[in-house]
């Protein structure tokens, strides 16, 4: 008999609001708090005012007023100063505007809880609101709207809200139109914060691990004084019966076609809501939903999605596929013969149980954050109360397949489906009202579940522990355990080294033979492994980069041992079926297409091809679909057995003794690996240049890479203090390119290192007519570094931002098993986790100026440019 190997922590059903403080203060405003046991805090403040809220003559202005909330404070003066008061305390700041609310939030690691209680609490009370500050962001949501029409599926997803509602201001374009939003006046904006930010349309969540009436006590002393208030504000319309088929088709330049297909349903407190919920997850969650299985495993479909979405009074069932034009009636048949049986036969048994145990880990994977446990207490308190939260667990762990069909049967009818269809500009046929008929159902049976793989249970090793991580070095394999307290999931993982690049004309085979993997291994085919992964709550990940490739598995707390069984199965006997790579080609080659149509990392990747030419780092890891198209089941299979050369590595994070999981890992993964030495890799020859794709755009991206240090280099931590200083919120960059120009909404900088060189990443994206102006700002900034030095303030603020998010990060046990891989298969080995603060704490303004000096010349750099057109 097999060892279960560790006990679970008690609890695995678990008490999200156990706890909670709630404070009601006299002016209304509801203050919320939790402790919980993590290195972070979260402040999130959730205002009742988002899209429905606003008259169709000031639509877009809750996003506005998002956007001029972090322009200052008579405290806090000046662009930047909100943004830079949370990053100096190594947090990061943003926010969000929903159709029925907005929300404010910070988080911080955890001893810096009061920084972001006083700046939220400071910036939606006091904001300075400035004329010519307005003037400037309004450029630049103008530029994120335009960004907004550049991509497809939001492009369709409001095309589909319109067809489905024929009064409800959920039709509207959310963000606001151009010359709308161009015309807003401060005292507009103004009127609006009076009328909708008042303490009692206001929520404040603050969790952390720290007494929850301290930090509820805190909030409330700066709320207290603000004035309740008493405009009257009037709803927008309602919608009456629900509408007839509906079509739109879209035409654009994209390369492949996004097909949404939605009905009106219900509200979130209606007793279909959990219902429908289930029958989404059935239809799309995890490559074992009936999607994966007859859209995806098909090569059929990509992107597929199902949702439940109920934001207030109202509802929306949605599906999603993206397809080749041709085959898009095909894949609008099968979603629709899908759906069909849903109401017809309803799921399996098996089906909900294996949707129940994977939102079980989807719950746990949000609500183990502070920032998702902060969201999710604002967003209950909003819908009822905090006891709402507990309420849609539970329906949802006790929603049966009966009650899943009767749901099915009574929204998701044929003749209340509604279409929308964003084809390319010449292929493709118009979506007809015939394309949602479909009388065809298919009927679905349990599948048997078959034994799970077992090797020998817990093993004695020897293991030392370094940094709070056990490791033990077995013949072949290393082992890596790490303990996180209070968590209700556990994340296993295998990884490897790789040394073997794409060759030229092969470009995508390295990921073709990793997700080929995971399609049948050992006696399980495709489906079989997809249900055992899926029945412990995870789905396994396939994982390639440049530098190694792996799977993973992030799964209910107690089901770890049979993961790492399952993985250690995909590892060594994976099938590579010719039929298997035929249709994982067909998957890979739509994700090849779509890469191309996406305005941030597609500049970046030109940018890559360009200054790597002729070396791996330069060609697409996902391919083009030509070059993905003559991959064959012979390479595969080649790929894989010689791809497996050195020693692997097994990982695994969760709430046990990490020695108690070394033992267990050893028994498991013992003679896995092979002891041989490691092979050499190719050193690029980097070379600058510029490489310019034109495309029927409202924006112009702009991807620029310069050279910088390696993974392997100390400079990288000057290099993640610089991209902290330059990007994002208050950055150098932002604020000049953004905050002052208008010259974008997006504007970025990141390191990229890899294990024997590295470069400096910036990007921007524009409109076309001013590209020329935002890549000279672009250039005369990262100058500016070199004549004008950040201060020891600047540069002291920006590494205690990194450092912050190194901690802020390590909240999820996906995250902390990532960081152990990277630091063992690319880094230092164990000696270096954790030790980023100390390092970072001795960058200074002089290595900041000598990483400028060294890296940034204009001559040196590689641009990746797609450019829109001119208007």
């Amino acid at each position: 008999m097999t060892p279960a190997g560790p006990k679970s922590p008690p609890g695995m059903i678990p008490r999200w609001t156990n706890g909670v403080s709630r404070h009601q203060l006299s002016n209304g405003c509801v203050v919320l708090s939790q402790r919980l046991e993590r290195p972070a805090s979260a402040v999130v403040v959730r205002v009742r005012a988002g899209f429905f809220d606003e008259p169709d003559a000031i639509a877009g202005i809750s996003h506005v007023l998002e956007h001029m909330i972090f322009k200052g404070t008579p405290r806090r003066p000046g662009p930047g100063s909100i943004a830079r008061a949370v990053r100096s305390a190594g947090g990061y700041i943003n926010a969000a505007t929903s159709y029925d609310y907005t929300s404010y939030y910070t988080v911080l690691p955890a001893e810096e809880w009061r920084t972001g209680v006083q700046v939220l609490t400071d910036a939606v009370q006091h904001p300075i609101l400035a004329a010519e500050e307005l003037r400037r962001e309004l450029l630049v949501i103008i530029e994120e709207a335009k960004r907004k029409r550049d991509t497809p599926g939001a492009v369709a997803v409001e095309a589909l809200y319109a067809l489905l509602h024929d009064r409800h201001r959920i039709r509207r374009w959310r963000i606001g139109q151009e010359d709308a939003l161009a015309a807003f006046t401060q005292e507009q904006v103004a009127a609006y914060h009076v009328s909708r930010y008042h303490p009692g349309r206001m929520i404040v969540s603050v969790v952390g691990p720290h007494d929850p009436d301290q930090m509820a006590d805190e909030a409330a002393a700066l709320l207290t004084d603000w004035a309740p208030g008493s405009v009257t504000i009037p709803s927008g319309p309602v919608e009456s019966g629900l509408p007839v088929n509906r079509v739109k088709t879209i035409r654009g330049d994209v390369m492949r076609s996004t097909v949404l297909v939605g009905w009106r349903t219900v509200p979130p407190e209606h007793d279909d809501h959990s219902a429908l919920s289930i029958a989404a997850a059935v239809l799309a969650r995890g490559r074992g939903s009936w999607f994966g299985r007859t859209l995806r495993d098909t090569g059929l479909a990509t992107s597929l999605e199902a949702h439940q979405y109920a934001p207030t009074e109202l509802g929306v069932f949605l599906l999603g596929a993206q397809c080749d034009p041709e085959t898009i009636d095909r894949g609008v048949d099968l979603m629709r013969g899908e759906v069909n049986a849903l109401s017809y036969s309803g799921p399996t048994d098996q089906d909900v149980h294996r949707v129940r145990t994977l939102l079980q880990v989807q719950w746990a994977s949000q609500l183990d954050t502070v920032e998702g446990r902060a969201h999710a207490l604002a967003s209950a308190e909003s819908r009822g109360g905090v006891a709402t939260l507990e309420e849609e667990f539970e329906r949802l762990l006790t929603v049966d397949s009966d009650t899943v069909r009767q749901a099915s049967a009574r929204w998701l009818q044929e003749e209340t489906a509604s279409a929308v269809l964003y084809h390319p500009e010449d292929r493709g046929d118009d979506l007809s009202v015939d394309a949602l008929h479909r009388t065809v159902h298919s009927t679905r049976t349990e599948r048997p579940s078959l034994p799970m793989p077992e090797w020998s249970g817990l093993a004695t090793v020897p293991s030392r522990r370094t940094n709070a991580v056990s490791h033990a070095r077995l013949p072949g394999v290393d082992l890596l355990a790490t303990q996180m307290p209070h968590l209700h999931i556990s994340t296993v993982a295998i990884h490897q080294r790789r040394w073997q690049f794409d060759e030229e004309g092969q470009e995508g085979l390295g990921v073709l033979a990793v997700r080929t993997a995971i399609r049948g291994a050992g006696r399980f085919d495709a489906p079989d492994l997809a249900q055992a992964f899926e029945s412990q709550g995870g789905v396994v990940l396939p994982s390639i980069g440049p530098d190694s490739f792996g799977f993973s598995s992030t799964v209910l707390g107690d089901r770890v041992a049979t993961a790492a069984r399952l993985l250690r199965m995909v590892w060594e006997e994976a099938r590579g079926d010719d039929e298997q790579v035929a249709r994982e080609v067909s998957v890979l080659a739509a994700d090849a297409a779509r890469a191309t149509d996406d305005m941030y990392r597609y500049p970046i990747q030109l940018a890559m091809s360009k200054r790597f030419a002729g070396h791996g780092y330069g060609r697409p890891l996902l391919g083009t679909p030509e070059s993905v198209a003559d991959l064959t089941g012979q390479q595969v299979r080649h790929w894989y057995a010689t791809a497996k050369r050195g020693r692997p590595v097994v990982v695994v994070v969760g709430n046990h003794d990490p020695e108690q999981m070394v033992a267990l890992l050893a028994g498991i993964f013992d003679g896995i690996g092979r002891d041989t030495p490691e092979p050499q890799t190719e050193s690029p020859t980097p070379s600058p240049g510029l490489q310019v794709i034109e495309r029927e755009r409202a924006q112009t991206a702009i991807g620029m890479l310069f050279p910088g240090p390696s993974r392997l280099s100390e400079e990288r931590y000057v290099a993640d203090v610089w991209a902290a200083l330059s990007g994002g919120l208050g950055g150098r960059l932002f604020t000049a390119l953004r905050d002052r120009r208008s010259l974008a909404y997006t504007v970025a900088a990141a390191p990229w290192t890899r294990a024997g060189v590295g470069g400096l990443l910036t990007y921007i994206a524009t409109s076309p007519e001013r590209e020329e102006e935002a890549r000279q700002a672009m250039l005369d900034e990262l100058a500016r570094l070199q004549t004008d030095p950040p201060t020891r303030t600047e540069v002291e603020a920006s590494a205690r931002y990194v450092s912050g998010q190194e901690v802020v990060g390590r909240q999820t046990p996906q995250a902390v098993a990532a960081e152990l891989l990277e630091a063992w298969l690319i880094g230092s080995g164990l000696d270096e986790v954790g030790q980023g603060p100390s390092v970072l704490a001795r960058v200074t303004p002089a290595d900041i100026l000598l990483l400028a000096e060294r890296y940034f010349d204009p001559a040196g750099r590689t641009e990746g440019v797609i450019r829109g057109r001119v208007s």
